[in-house]
């Protein structure tokens, strides 16, 4: 995680109390970030401001304070040296080498290159001039002079750089110490690969490097270009890579309903390669505050998962509220073979108004359902059976209402044979007799229900309920080419309390709903509702003028809401059964047609009838709905003869070329019709028919429905006449791309640094586009009787993307949903990026009516954390409305 603390304070309301806090954050913060400052403290003999060859000699050489070698210097070296260069001239007697014009040693994984190179063999110390260059490893150091000493691999360079991963390190000293330490004096660092002209860099009087560890440094400058522009006391830059420990990086801003805020404070800890913990804090103008806390989990294998919790504080005069929301995600293995497990995710809110208060996220904005659940499944594979234990949540955030299994189990026993077929040598002929062929399946679900309104605008309850199912059936060959599938069902249900159906009472209830607008005049929220009042706020805005904002108070129409008695609590005892067969078959026609690569049509029949019996059932009471099925009250039997005709098109066409040529089926239409007859009925037996139809080709899919009536208003059987149809289209993702041109017409590409040997030929790139479209339409149409007219409804909506590559570092994206219904974009967002060598710019841009906003984001690619962030946002109201 990024150790530093270092921003730029955006001028956008701010007041003098956050900013006071925001300059105390930064100096603690500092004061306490991790690592131990007094490393940065080197003695000043280590660190000299000018440095000659002799002095160099003496500070590398490890001798005592007496003077005397230390017992190290005199071990040898343990590898072979291997050096070149134009000349090379050895001392014998100072036991010296001296490598000239384009001298190079090597030493294990280290090379030392330089124009002259003096070699004190018994010191195993070298000393380099004339632009040396240090390798070691994937380090690079660079400078005008330098002492190094390969056995105990410390040296010092003067007006050096240096080179670590993706950072670039210069100063006018650099000493290396024993523990592979770097030491450096007046040092600048930057990720920029121009160090002669870096875009950014930062300047450090004193400047330690851990390698792959860290880079420390008291204090420091930020410098964009050659400008000052941030100063701190104390900075530390990770070398690491992969995931690490640290402070969060603060952001602050504010927005005109709320005020200034200051977000992000807190820690990221990872303790292992499994697991990591994040803790942060919001403040909001000092009266209000969100508590943050995350976790992701893994083991390979076995679990997986993620949780974060919201706690929010606020405390508005004298009122004071606390909220809290919770999302989850959880999947584990409970055995070795994955027949248990242990599942959930959710979304779960202490109030419906949490997210339009302490939210951002557009899809957080729009959701109006949350759902959330955990189960503890188990799969039984000898008797091929499961079992599940489950918790469910769902909570409608329009109504307030809150529907919970607390919990609900089911088992379920799946179809299997009566009598399972044993194939042996008697039977190996004939195959499956006819009794192998009946089949049984069995379930019970158990559940407890809760249904309550957070707002408590009307009564709940608390119930439970069982029920037991069982079910026969079979398929037989009749004449061999008919099916006949008789059935039979059975159902037992228990419930504990019970309603009386007789209407005691209706209660009508209305809904309120309050937010804020700019102009009234434009406001087309909640058209169905009663504007109430509308009453101005004046405050003065960014440029101190006097401003107003309404805040709007509307009523919902009513609802009505039927009160029934309650019956005493004890428990009832359900039970229904029904029984019926089906006799069908398949017709199949076969039209050779030779048209393009079509090779053949084929049409499938389907017809089936059916009869079924469902017994007469007395029943004086209705439940609660705790999700248990069971039979209504029936005041006769009911005996029915149903009636289906389906129709598949199918074709066949020729794809490749000679021996590589094959027939690929495809559909074209599919069409059915359904109605049936009620044998008990005292007028209008014949059911209404039912037509539905449904083809796709490539990426476009269509759909048709309808029904008719068969009587008209004196109940007299007449030809069909049409009560309802609904047509839909929809298609896949429809998208072009191409380029703008191929590159030759932008020879430079001015926005990215490119060396100037570089540039010659070299162009800018192909610059791309690309659209998407995914429309969906839906037109429906219904009338209450014969001859009233039809009540249209439609719905268009259009799902489109862009994209643009301007060059190869300025591109935009752009995405939306528009619904011509309401004649407004319901998502709508722009996104600008421009890439330079060393930084990114993104702006984003959300011209929509749910979430508006923007944010401008500038940051350092390689430390994306170091940042100057702008966001606008909307207004902060439970029922917050965009300002028009």
């Amino acid at each position: 995680m990024i150790q530093y603390l270092i921003k730029m304070v955006p001028q956008y309301f701010l007041n003098a109390r956050l900013c006071a806090v925001i300059m105390y954050f930064l100096f603690v913060s500092a004061a306490v970030a991790q690592g131990d400052s007094s490393v940065v403290n080197v003695p000043v003999d280590t660190l000299s401001s000018n440095i000659s060859s002799d002095t160099a000699v003496d500070s590398i050489n490890n001798t005592a304070s007496d003077g005397s070698p230390s017992p190290r210097s005199n071990q040898g070296v343990t590898d072979t040296i291997y050096y070149e260069s134009d000349y090379i001239d050895y001392d014998a007697e100072e036991k010296t080498l001296r490598l000239s014009g384009r001298a190079q040693i090597k030493y294990q994984n280290i090379t030392l290159q330089a124009d002259t190179i003096i070699y004190a063999i018994d010191a195993n110390q070298f000393i380099a001039k004339g632009t040396p260059q240090l390798i070691e490893g994937t380090d690079t150091t660079a400078g005008e002079f330098m002492v190094y000493n390969i056995k105990t691999r410390r040296g010092r360079v003067s007006y050096a750089s240096a080179r670590f991963d993706e950072t670039y390190v210069t100063g006018s000293n650099i000493v290396k110490t024993a523990d592979n330490h770097l030491y450096i004096e007046q040092g600048d660092f930057t990720s920029c690969e121009n160090i002669d002209h870096p875009d950014f860099f930062f300047l450090g009087r004193s400047v330690k490097i851990v390698p792959d560890d860290k880079m420390i440094s008291r204090p420091v400058i930020l410098n964009i270009g050659d400008a000052p522009v941030a100063i701190l006391p104390y900075f530390i830059f990770p070398l690491q890579k992969g995931r690490r420990s640290g402070w969060l990086t603060p952001v602050w801003g504010g927005s005109l309903s709320r005020g200034g805020y200051l977000d992000n404070i807190g820690y990221y800890y990872a303790p292992n390669d499994y697991a990591d913990f994040t803790l942060w804090a919001k403040a909001q103008e000092f009266n209000s505050f969100v508590l943050n806390a995350s976790s992701n989990y893994a083991l390979r294998y076995v679990l997986d998962g993620h949780i974060s919790a919201r706690y929010a504080i606020d405390n508005q005069l004298e009122v004071s509220d606390r909220q809290w929301a919770v999302k989850y995600r959880h999947n584990h293995s409970l055995t070795p073979d994955g027949r248990t497990r242990f599942t959930g995710s959710g979304e779960i809110l202490s109030n419906r108004s949490f997210n339009q208060l302490y939210s951002d996220e557009t899809y957080e904005l729009e959701k109006q359902q949350l759902d959330a659940n955990l189960a503890l499944s188990h799969r039984f594979e000898s008797i091929n059976a499961s079992a599940n234990l489950i918790w469910r949540r769902n909570h409608n955030l329009t109504t307030d209402r809150i529907l919970e299994d607390m919990p609900s189990f089911d088992f379920n026993l799946h179809t299997r044979a009566f009598i399972p077929y044993q194939p042996n040598e008697d039977t190996a002929q004939s195959g499956p007799s006819w009794y192998n062929n009946i089949y049984y399946s069995y379930n019970t679900k158990a559940n407890v229900r809760r249904d309550v309104y957070g707002n408590d605008s009307l009564p709940g309850f608390i119930r439970p309920g069982m029920e037991h199912n069982v079910n026969l059936t079979s398929t037989q060959k009749f004449l061999n080419y008919f099916n006949v599938s008789p059935y039979f069902n059975t159902r037992a249900s228990m419930f504990y309390g019970a309603i009386d159906t007789l209407v005691r009472d209706t209660l009508y209830i209305r809904d309120t709903v309050v937010y804020r607008v700019r102009n009234p005049a434009r406001d087309t929220r909640f058209p169905e509702y009663t504007l109430l009042d509308i009453a101005p706020e004046f405050f003065i805005n960014e440029a101190g003028d006097l401003d107003t904002i309404y805040t709007i108070t509307k009523e919902s129409p009513q609802r009505m809401h039927l009160v029934r008695d309650t019956l005493p609590n004890e428990f009832n005892l359900v039970h229904s059964w029904r029984a019926g067969v089906n006799l069908s078959t398949k017709v199949y026609g076969v039209f050779p047609v030779r048209l393009f690569n079509v090779t053949g049509l084929r049409h499938i029949l389907t017809p089936t009838v059916g009869y079924s019996y469902i017994p007469k059932h007395d029943l004086n009471r209705t439940f609660y709905d705790v999700k248990i099925a069971y039979d209504g009250p029936r005041a006769k039997a009911q005996q029915l003869a149903t009636f289906s005709l389906a129709n598949q098109f199918q074709g066949k066409r020729l794809t490749g070329v000679g021996e590589a040529a094959r027939e690929q089926k495809f559909d074209i239409l599919s069409l059915s019709l359904s109605t049936a007859y009620d044998f008990e009925a005292r007028s209008r037996k014949w059911h209404d028919p039912q037509l539905n139809a449904n083809t796709s080709y490539n990426f476009l899919r269509a759909a048709y429905s309808s029904g008719f009536w068969l009587y008209d208003n004196a109940d007299n059987l007449v030809a069909p006449i049409q009560k309802n149809y609904n047509v839909s289209l929809t298609t896949n993702n429809i998208g072009v791309k191409g380029n703008f041109w191929d590159g030759d017409l932008l020879r430079l590409d001015s926005s990215r640094y490119i060396d100037p040997l570089e540039r010659q030929g070299k162009s800018g790139g192909s610059q791309s586009w690309n659209l998407g479209f995914n429309p969906g339409f839906n037109y429906r149409a219904s009338r209450i009787a014969p001859g009233e007219p039809f009540k249209p409804v439609k719905s268009f909506n259009l799902a489109a993307t862009a994209g643009f590559g301007f060059t190869n570092s300025l591109s935009m994206r752009w995405n939306g949903n528009y619904d011509f219904s309401s004649n407004r974009f319901t998502h709508n967002n722009f996104n600008f990026m421009y890439d330079l060598e060393c930084w990114e710019m993104r702006f984003t841009w959300r011209p929509e009516k749910i979430n508006p906003g923007y944010s401008f984001v500038v940051n350092i690619k390689k430390i994306p954390d170091i940042k100057w962030e702008q966001k606008g946002t909307k207004p902060a109201s439970p029922y917050s409305d965009p300002f028009f």
